[in-house]
């Protein structure tokens, strides 16, 4: 009867290794997904980064004071002067 004893309990000794394992495996799936959805992002942040300073190089472009000089070509008849 002891030795049946030691059947139960390490038929149930492997289930408990089946269950674990199991988790296991999932747990690895759940990582190797998580790893994969954060190359993403880390993909799509690097590229977000490139935009904006791309963005942020236009604006302050755009911004500038316009030109402070110009150069004189000639007089109109009507008073005004064409500037280049």
């Amino acid at each position: 009867m002891n030795h049946d004893n030691r059947s139960v309990d390490f038929q149930v000794g492997d289930l408990g290794t089946v269950f674990l394992e199991s988790r296991l495996r999932e747990t690895d799936d759940q990582l190797a997904e998580a790893r994969h959805k954060n190359q993403r992002l880390v993909n799509s942040l690097g590229e977000a980064r490139e935009q904006i300073a791309s963005l942020k190089h236009e604006v302050d472009r755009l911004c500038a004071p316009p030109a402070s000089y110009g150069v004189y070509l000639s007089d109109n008849c009507d008073g005004t002067v064409n500037v280049l």
